[in-house]
């Protein structure tokens, strides 16, 4: 049942806007920053840029979030232990939660995290758990099912990523990550194989997110799993 209590007014120092979604056939309430552009004028953001070229991509919800839940409903899978990487406001995650599936959710970002927890709650689903994490850092555990959206975003972290899956997925386990066709990812099945990984493609879309243009995202789902198991 949709939770008809009032979105939080704030999570941490930010203010909080509500989107109403229509995601894999349910109405998300999703809560982000209310101002997501001036987190580029934020202090601690300009300090994290320097260190590692940081950016805040977390603050919005994105279309390939929805291409992705919408993908995973039509799936028996996933199945058994599932983690989202990057999972910036908590869109897929939470509409695989509603669905009964216990899901690990992670982000860089402790700010992403939080908001993540909190959108878990306004719709009433029970995360296995929201934590930080690195992807450029080993797995610690491993799992039958990774999944991720939009992602690969730049060049020079697809083999981090790639990396990442073969020690995290399990054998014979799959991870699914949605792009909305960007450039950057279209060498992404060269890393996969460089870490003995293979990618079916799987095309996909998705209305964009009300609030700004309204038009149809076209992209792709890259079904991945071990090459040899």
């Amino acid at each position: 049942m949709l939770n008809r209590e009032p979105h939080p007014e704030s999570i941490g120092r930010f203010p909080c806007h509500e989107y109403a979604l229509e995601i894999a056939g349910r109405t998300l309430r999703i809560v982000g920053p209310k101002k997501p552009d001036d987190l580029l004028d934020d202090q601690s953001v300009a300090d994290r840029y320097k260190q590692d070229e940081y950016l805040p991509y977390w603050a919005i919800p994105w279309p390939a979030a929805a291409m992705l839940a919408d993908h995973l409903r039509s799936l028996d899978e996933p199945r058994g232990s599932v983690l989202e990487l990057g999972c910036g406001l908590g869109l897929v995650s939470v509409s695989l939660a509603l669905s009964g599936v216990p899901v690990l959710a992670s982000d860089y970002d402790e700010d992403a995290v939080a908001f993540t927890r909190a959108n878990a709650s306004l719709n009433n689903a029970s995360l296995q758990d929201a934590i930080v994490l690195d992807w450029r850092e080993p797995p610690t555990a491993q799992f039958q099912t990774i999944i991720a959206a939009d992602v690969l975003y730049e060049s020079r972290i697809l083999d981090a990523i790639a990396k990442f899956l073969a020690i995290a997925l399990v054998p014979g386990g799959t991870a699914y990550i949605s792009d909305p066709a960007r450039r950057t990812a279209d060498d992404f099945e060269i890393a996969l194989l460089e870490s003995g990984l293979v990618a079916d493609l799987i095309p996909a879309s998705a209305p964009d997110i009300p609030d700004r243009l309204t038009r149809t995202v076209n992209g792709r789902i890259f079904r991945i799993r071990h090459d040899k198991v």
